[in-house]
C-alpha cells in the first residue's frame, strides 16, 4: 500500500511540474509539449488510486488502528489528482486521455458518470468484485467532489444551474444503491468462500486418510472427531444456516447479482452435505478400526496365554516333579484355562463381524463386494457423473488408488468414486481362521 501511495504522489507531483511548464508555454504562446506525458502520469495514478481505495476499505473492515490515517492520506492524494485533472482539462482542450469532461459542461460530465454508475457489474468472482468495488469507490469520490465545484458561477444561467443540481441529485440516488449492492455481495461471497474453504479442507483430510488396518493414529483421529462434534459442529451448522438465510434474503430483495448469490448459497449447502456424508463414513471407519484393533489385541492375548499354558504342561517341564506338585500346578492353571476358553468363545463369536481391513489395500483377486456408507455424487465431468446411495452394493474392480476406487454397478458400468465412501463388509477370513482352533 505504501509503495502505491508513494508512486501516486510521485506521479502527481511530476504531473504538476509538467502542467506548470506547459501553462507557462501557453502564456508565452509557445507549443504545449507535455500533454501525453502528463496524461500517462495521471492515468497511471488513477489505476493505483483504485487499489489504494480497495486497501483502505480492507483496513477499515479489519479495524486497522491506522485506518483513519490511511483514509485521510488516500483522500488527500485523490483530491490532488482531481485538481490536476481539472488543470489538465483547462490546459489541453478537448481532454480525452483521463476521461474527464470540460468542467463547465456539467450535463456532459454528469451524463458520463451516470453511464458509468449504470454499468452495475457484480463479480462473478471475488477477485472481480474487489476490482469493481475499487472502481466504484473512485467514481463515488469523483461524484462527491462535484458537490463543492457546483455553483451558479459554473453554469451559464440560474435555470441551467437548477437543472444541473437536479441531475446531480439523481446521480447520487442512482449511485448509492450500487455501492450498497457491491458491499453486501462482497460480504456474502467472502463469508461463503471462507466457510467453503474450511469444509473442503476438512473433507480432504477424510478423503486422503488411510482407513485400512495400516492406520496408526486412529485414536488421535477419534479424539479430534469427538472434539469437533462437541465444540465446533453446531457453530459451523449455524454459520451454514445463516448463509442460507442471508442468500435467500438477498434473492428475495432482488439483488442485481441474484444468480451469483444463488450459486454461492447452493455451493455452501452442497459442500456442507458432502462434509456431513464424509463424517458418517469417518465414524463408521473409526468404529471398524477400533473393533479390529480390539479383536487383534484379544487374539494376541489369547495366543500368548495359550503358549504359557503349553509350556507348563510340557513333558520336559514336568520331569523331576512329584505327582502332588503336578496336581497343584494343574489346579493353579485351571482358572486361567477357563478364562481362555471364555475368551476363545467370545473371539469366535466376534470374528464373523470383523471388517476385513487388509482388503482395503489388497488388489482384489476375486469378486469383492463393497457397500456404500453414504450418499454421494461425483462432479459432472465430460457428461459423466457417478452417484450412489447409502447401503448400495458394488463390485470392487480396483483399489490401487486409495483416493478413488473403481467400482462396478449392477448394470455393468464402472465408475471412480472416493474409497472412503465404501467399506468391505464382514467377515474377515483372517479373523475367522485365527480362532478356528
Amino acid at each position: 500500500m505504501q509503495k502505491n501511495a508513494d508512486t501516486v504522489e510521485k506521479d502527481v507531483l511530476l504531473a504538476e511540474e509538467l502542467l506548470l511548464i506547459d501553462a507557462d508555454n501557453e502564456k508565452n504562446v509557445r507549443k504545449l509539449q507535455h500533454q501525453k506525458e502528463t496524461a500517462d502520469l495521471l492515468g497511471r495514478a488513477e489505476g493505483l488510486l483504485k487499489d489504494l481505495f480497495l486497501d483502505m476499505d480492507k483496513a477499515k473492515k479489519m479495524n486497522h488502528p491506522q485506518a483513519g490515517e490511511i483514509e485521510n492520506d488516500v483522500s488527500r492524494l485523490h483530491e490532488r489528482w482531481l485538481k490536476d485533472c481539472s488543470l489538465y482539462r483547462e490546459l489541453y482542450e478537448p481532454l480525452n486521455e483521463v476521461e474527464l469532461q470540460p468542467r463547465i459542461n456539467w450535463a456532459l460530465v454528469l451524463n458520463q458518470k451516470q453511464k458509468e454508475a449504470s454499468k452495475e457489474e457484480y463479480g462473478p468472482t471475488l477477485a472481480d468484485l474487489k476490482k469493481q468495488i475499487a472502481a466504484h469507490n473512485i467514481l463515488h469520490k469523483e461524484i462527491e467532489s462535484y458537490n463543492n465545484q457546483l455553483c451558479p458561477g459554473s453554469t451559464s444561467s440560474q435555470e441551467e444551474y437548477a437543472a444541473i443540481k437536479k441531475q446531480y441529485a439523481n446521480l447520487l440516488c442512482q449511485e448509492c444503491p450500487v455501492s450498497l449492492n457491491l458491499n453486501s455481495l462482497y460480504d456474502y461471497m467472502q463469508d461463503c468462500e471462507k466457510e467453503v474453504a474450511y469444509m473442503r479442507e476438512e473433507q480432504n483430510k477424510i478423503l486422503k486418510q488411510d482407513w485400512s488396518d495400516q492406520m496408526v493414529d486412529h485414536a488421535d483421529i477419534r479424539r479430534q472427531n469427538e472434539n469437533f462434534k462437541n465444540n465446533r459442529l453446531l457453530s459451523h451448522e449455524s454459520e451454514v444456516n445463516q448463509l442460507q438465510d442471508d442468500g435467500d434474503r438477498l434473492i428475495e430483495l432482488k439483488h442485481p447479482a441474484a444468480s451469483t448469490v444463488q450459486a454461492h448459497r447452493d455451493t455452501v449447502r452442497n459442500e456442507w452435505q458432502k462434509f456431513l456424508n464424509l463424517c458418517i463414513c469417518q465414524e463408521t471407519h473409526l468404529d471398524n478400526i477400533e473393533e479390529y484393533k480390539w479383536y487383534q489385541l484379544d487374539a494376541d492375548t489369547l495366543s500368548e496365554s495359550l503358549s504359557k499354558l503349553g509350556s507348563f504342561v510340557d513333558a520336559k517341564a514336568l520331569n523331576g516333579k512329584t505327582s502332588t506338585e503336578i496336581q497343584m500346578q494343574l489346579e493353579a492353571e485351571e482358572r486361567p484355562l477357563q478364562r481362555n476358553e471364555q475368551l476363545l468363545a467370545d473371539l469366535r463369536k466376534r470374528s464373523t463381524s470383523i471388517t476385513p481391513l487388509k482388503l482395503r489395500h489388497t488388489p482384489p483377486s476375486k469378486t469383492t463386494t463393497v457397500e456404500s456408507l453414504c450418499d454421494w455424487k461425483t462432479p459432472k465431468l465430460d457428461f459423466s457423473q457417478a452417484s450412489l446411495n447409502r447401503g448400495d452394493l458394488f463390485n470392487l474392480k480396483s483399489n490401487t488408488d486409495n483416493d478413488n476406487w473403481e467400482v462396478q454397478y449392477n448394470y455393468g458400468t464402472i465408475k471412480k468414486i472416493p474409497g472412503v465412501c465404501f467399506m468391505i463388509p464382514p467377515p474377515d477370513p483372517d479373523a475367522i481362521n485365527g480362532v478356528d482352533l
